[in-house]
């Protein structure tokens, strides 16, 4: 977690291949924010979530057309599929779900045990999402701190390298001297 345009979700798509890599079996379930105009949506993550289970677990592909029906019918593929190969279900800015699924109470608890559950989400307001995940077996978290200047420098001056640009020290201080300069979204610009 973090604040708006710390890097969560730079990370988490860092994070997915490297899952890739490291658990090759596993299947990966994922869905990042501004994905598409339904991935705050629940029941399209739903949807979607049940195709690729049933799909992995060459389980009937109908798929229920109401909400609760979803939800149910996610839990019992999820423990299916679970309980034959590790799932991986990763779930990005889970504060701009729409606000029904802000408690994301599909995630039924207990999880089937070879289920993990990776998130990102805003710090600040604490997230009702986040703070309805707390049931999940030691639930770990990593806050993404702003940067220190010297990282903000390194962010401008690699972003300058790459657009093959230059700019005098005193413009680049000017810059690292705003308030949001330790923002990396707001560095890479």
């Amino acid at each position: 977690m973090g604040m708006p345009g710390s890097g969560k979700s730079a990370l988490l798509a860092q994070f997915y291949p490297e899952c890739v890599r490291e658990y090759p079996d596993a299947l990966i379930l994922s869905i990042f924010a501004g994905m598409s105009s339904r991935s705050t949506s629940t029941y399209w993550v739903l949807r979607r979530f049940v195709h690729g289970l049933k799909r992995a677990g060459r389980l009937d592909p109908q798929t229920p057309p109401d909400r609760e029906a979803l939800v149910a019918e996610f839990a019992e593929a999820l423990a299916a599929v679970a309980s034959k190969q590790r799932i991986v279900i990763i779930l990005d800015a889970i504060n701009q779900f729409e606000s029904q699924s802000q408690e994301l109470t599909w995630l039924k608890h207990p999880l089937p045990s070879h289920v993990r559950v990776v998130t990102s989400a805003i710090a600040e307001p604490p997230s009702q999402a986040l703070v309805s995940l707390r049931w999940l077996h030691h639930p770990s978290e990593l806050v993404l701190p702003w940067l220190c200047r010297d990282e903000a420098e390194s962010v401008v001056s690699s972003v300058l390298r790459e657009h093959r640009q230059t700019l005098k020290a005193e413009h680049i201080d000017g810059l690292l001297a705003k308030p949001d300069s330790g923002n990396p979204l707001w560095c890479g610009r």
